[in-house]
C-alpha cells in the first residue's frame, strides 16, 4: 500500500489535484468482505455510466467522456469522473460522501437531457465502492514512505524547467 500511496502522490503532484482516491484491490465493496483489511478505506457512493446498447464493452468514445463529466460536474462538482476499467465505463465517485442524496435517478436526468449531444446512449447504476482518499496534504509523507523523493524532485525540475523555458 505504501508503493501504491506514493505512486498517487506523484500523480497528484504531476496533475495539481488536491486528492487522489486509491481503491482496495478488491475495488467493489460487498458486504461480505468486511474484515481488518476495510479500516483503512472509506466506504462511499459510486456511480457507473456505461453504454446501454450494442456497442457496450467497447471503450467510451473521449468526446462523449468529456461532455458527461463536464454536465455532471456542472451540477455535482462533488462527485470525482474517472474511466473505468478499459475505458468501458465512466465512474463517478463521492469520495467523501458529501452528497449522499444523489441517485440513480438523478444522474440519469443529466445523461437523458444531453442525449443528442452523445454519439451513444448511456444508463447508469450505483455501487457502493472502498477507497482511501490521498489529500495533497498527504503527498509528501507518502512519497518519502514509499522512497520516490528523487522521482517527484525530477518531476519538480522538468516542471521548473518548463516555466522558465516555455517560450524556447
Amino acid at each position: 500500500m505504501i508503493r501504491v500511496e506514493g505512486i498517487a502522490a506523484i500523480i497528484g503532484q504531476i496533475f495539481r489535484q488536491d486528492g487522489i482516491g486509491i481503491f482496495d484491490e478488491n475495488d467493489d465493496y460487498q458486504e461480505q468482505s468486511i474484515g481488518a483489511n476495510i479500516d483503512d478505506f472509506d466506504i462511499h457512493n459510486c456511480f457507473i455510466v456505461f453504454s446501454s446498447n450494442e456497442t457496450s464493452g467497447w471503450p467510451i468514445p473521449g468526446d462523449d467522456a468529456r461532455k458527461i463529466m463536464m454536465i455532471i460536474h456542472k451540477h455535482y462538482s462533488q462527485l470525482s469522473g474517472q474511466f473505468g476499467r478499459s475505458n468501458e465505463t465512466i465512474e463517478l465517485h463521492d469520495f467523501c460522501n458529501e452528497r449522499p442524496d444523489i441517485t440513480v435517478v438523478h444522474i440519469q436526468q443529466i445523461l437523458d437531457s444531453i442525449r443528442t449531444d452523445l454519439t451513444r446512449e448511456y444508463k447508469v447504476m450505483q455501487r457502493k465502492s472502498k477507497s482511501k482518499l490521498l489529500w495533497n496534504s498527504d503527498y509528501e509523507k507518502a512519497i518519502e514512505q514509499a522512497d520516490f523523493q528523487l522521482l517527484a524532485n525530477t518531476i519538480e525540475i522538468v516542471r521548473l524547467h518548463d516555466t522558465l523555458y516555455n517560450n524556447n
